[in-house]
């Protein structure tokens, strides 16, 4: 389990099969508020070229 909002890291999800993400209160633009939010959108965007 990765929790952002504790400073954990992002591990290599390459070997994933698959990734379960799960919210709260926060809004997914309120980065300001929530900085982590920026490297966990990052990370669970799908990459159209592969």
């Amino acid at each position: 389990m990765v929790r952002l909002f504790d400073d954990d890291t992002i591990p290599d999800l390459r070997a994933c099969d698959a990734l379960l993400v799960m919210g709260g209160q926060m809004d997914v633009w309120q980065e300001q508020a929530n900085p982590w939010l920026v490297s966990e959108k990052r990370a669970v965007a799908i990459d159209q070229a592969s």
